[in-house]
């Protein structure tokens, strides 16, 4: 949100880190690969691989080929596609 409304919230408040920051967080765990548990696919990918997925064209998402190709793991899976036919009308 700080990125998105351009402000500085003051670290040892806010209860979170600068977008940069834990963008390179999420990196370095993702490096091994292929989700951030390593070989397991967790919640933690289906928060996450979601938001990335929705934002990835989003000008405050940092381009990466590390988060391109996790996001491109995420929505080829077959739970993905088939959560998706469900919203759709």
């Amino acid at each position: 949100m700080t990125k998105f409304m351009n402000v500085e919230a003051p670290r040892t408040s806010a209860g979170w880190v600068p977008l940069d920051e834990a963008i390179a967080t999420i990196i370095d765990a993702l490096t091994p690969g292929p989700y951030l548990l390593g070989e397991r696919f967790s919640a933690a990918d289906i928060l996450y691989g979601t938001l990335f997925a929705l934002f990835t064209e989003s000008p405050i998402m940092p381009k990466s080929s590390v988060l391109h190709e996790y996001v491109q793991r995420i929505i080829s899976r077959p739970a993905f596609t088939r959560a998706q036919k469900r919203d759709q009308p």
